[in-house]
């Protein structure tokens, strides 16, 4: 279910959506050596597909086993208990494709580079931003988060003519890690 981050070692290249390290040389300089690889921890889309299947669950069966709940009326009863099943299906098939694009996300640290980078059927999504252009980092953890295992790390970045914005690295197992990184990378450029 989940990927660690783990430091990079080259390897061949494995489109299968495993967690591997894969040296791309044809994509950058032979001094942008990949650093770390992770994936999105998988963990808080899952369990919320839990609470709202089980909290969708419970207020339904409430409702059909007490049928005059609703104004005393059991066909007003079984409207609301339709809509909160089709509001139920809705918001777990958007976690469902959500936890689809988390598998196919990667996040690399690179000795120049930070990117970001997924795919979605015929869709590739790739940012990378120059690590010369990165401004500042923020860290963000909660206490379910630090509970979980797994945290944000948001990388400001700009350019000189254009703001290149905001990277996030989402949901990441060991987030220290990665903010070490980063940061250890941003003193060697000063």
């Amino acid at each position: 279910d989940d990927a660690s981050s783990e430091p990079a070692t080259p390897s061949g290249s494995d489109k299968t959506g495993s967690n591997t390290n894969v040296s791309r040389a044809d994509r950058s300089t032979s001094d942008d050596q990949l650093i770390l690889e992770t994936t999105p921890t998988l963990r808080p889309t899952l369990l919320l597909i839990g609470i709202t299947f089980l909290a969708g669950t419970v207020a339904v069966g409430y409702l059909i086993a007490n049928p005059e709940t609703i104004a005393g009326d059991p066909t007003l009863t079984e409207v609301v208990w339709n809509i909160i099943g089709v509001l139920v299906v809705l918001v777990v098939a958007r976690l469902v494709l959500r936890l689809w694009i988390l598998q196919r996300t990667t996040y690399q640290i690179r000795s120049d580079t930070l990117r970001r980078e997924f795919s979605l059927l015929y869709r590739h999504h790739e940012r990378e931003v120059p690590l010369r252009q990165l401004r500042g980092h923020e860290y963000q953890q909660s206490r379910i988060q630090t509970l979980l295992g797994y945290g944000t790390v948001m990388l400001l970045t700009g350019g000189t003519n254009q703001s290149l914005g905001l990277i996030e690295f989402e949901d990441v197992p060991n987030p220290d890690e990665i903010r070490a990184h980063v940061t250890e990378l941003a003193a060697t450029r000063d």
